[in-house]
């Protein structure tokens, strides 16, 4: 068995489908192609060559195509599947570092399983060793190529009765997005997002299944760059993939504060900033060096519960309970805003919204003389939308009640 097999096998599967689709079913290879008066190296190069192929240039068709197999009989499923699989373990344990956690473990035990079973041994030695891993391998990726040619040839054999499954064969490859066709999106999208420090091929690897399986489900004729850069921004902006541009040492070195829960604080504030407005390191410093620590707030929270005569309140637990939404609002607003009167707001609003009203409906009943019903329910509301606007006693509030009509 040669490689020259192997390619005269990928060459017809193209040929036909040019003549059937008016395309090729699979994209150039650029892979260093084995030799086989090296058994060793060749066996790494063909690893390498069926992987590229598999699940890459010919990603689409191959699926495609095997599923189309199996329907008519003409692909053992298990068979291939296996074989598929031996390639990705065998490409994998080859070019990777691989550890300890299952899925390493389990890719391993693959690749060692199969040279044992091939060859004899799970760590090849010598060159009749290799010579058989290397025959071995192109034999299956020839069983299962050469039933793919078959496949495709049965379709061609049906003429117009398998209009659809070349329809479909062709929908889902001018479908295909490859991998390096995202590269350009993620380093336009960084460019406008300020994130040139990102490295451009290991994020799309991270992201790029996600986006396909997004793009798949959209109709024909959509355009491409436009929702592969919705996707593209929305990544880069999720928490997974959000980077700031300081550190805890920074906001230390540059504020001149102690380590300690501030230092946290400081930082989930950088987050909010650049989340919504993506700066530069010392932009973001800057911003940090006007913020407001809590003592600020509690100030402005023992003023408003004056006015509100909220005495009964707890500053330090009231302040506790909303000061993240009070600076994440903050955070949205212009550096040069008044701080006072913004916060202030805030402090007010929150105090409305926790308000509670010094009577109950029970107060309602026995003051006015009134039976149960939908009118007590009408006018404790009415008694909140006074009591928010001007704070009063329990006797004041009841007397404004009775004069509700």
């Amino acid at each position: 068995m040669s490689f020259e097999s192997i390619l005269r096998c990928h060459q017809r599967i193209n040929g036909l489908s040019r003549s059937l689709l008016g395309r090729r079913a699979f994209d150039e290879l650029h892979v260093a192609l084995p030799d086989p008066a090296s058994p060793e190296p060749g066996f790494i190069r063909a690893t390498s060559w069926l992987y590229c192929l598999y699940f890459e240039a010919g990603r689409v068709s191959l699926t495609f195509l095997r599923r189309l197999g199996e329907v008519h009989s003409l692909i053992d499923r298990a068979e291939i599947d296996e074989h598929v699989e031996v390639v990705r373990c065998l490409r994998t344990e080859l070019h990777h570092n691989l550890g300890f956690v299952d899925s390493d473990q389990a890719a391993r035990a693959a690749a060692e399983g199969w040279r044992r079973r091939v060859c004899g041994t799970a760590i090849p030695r010598d060159n009749k060793q290799w010579s058989k891993c290397y025959v071995g391998l192109l034999k299956e990726a020839n069983r299962f190529l050469s039933a793919i040619d078959e496949v495709v040839r049965r379709i061609e054999a049906d003429g117009d009765k398998a209009g659809q499954h070349r329809e479909e064969w062709l929908r889902r490859l001018d479908r295909s997005w490859p991998a390096a066709a995202f590269d350009p999106v993620i380093d336009e999208a960084k460019h406008h997002l300020g994130r040139q420090a990102l490295n451009t091929v290991e994020f799309r690897q991270r992201h790029v299944d996600r986006w396909r399986a997004q793009l798949d489900l959209m109709e024909d004729g959509f355009n491409f760059a436009e929702e592969a850069t919705r996707l593209v921004e929305k990544s880069l902006l999720d928490g997974d993939s959000f980077v700031l541009p300081i550190t805890g040492r920074d906001i230390v070195n540059a504020l001149k504060i102690k380590s300690g829960p501030r230092i946290g604080t400081l930082l989930e504030q950088a987050r909010r900033r650049f989340a919504a407005q993506p700066c530069t390191r010392e932009e973001l410093l800057a911003h940090l060096e006007r913020s407001r620590s809590d003592s600020d707030f509690d100030s402005l929270v023992e003023a408003a519960k004056v006015r509100f005569g909220r005495d009964d309140l707890n500053t330090i637990r009231f302040r506790q309970c909303y000061v993240d939404h009070w600076r994440e609002q903050l955070d949205l607003m212009e550096d040069d805003v008044d701080f006072d009167y913004h916060a202030t707001r805030l402090i007010e609003k929150a105090l409305t919204e926790d308000v509670l009203l010094p009577i109950t409906s029970q107060d309602v009943l026995d003051s006015l003389q009134i039976k149960p019903g939908r009118r007590v329910g009408a006018l404790l509301v009415a008694a909140r939308k006074r009591f928010e606007s001007e704070p009063c006693t329990k006797e004041a509030l009841l007397e404004y009640l009775a004069a509700v009509p």
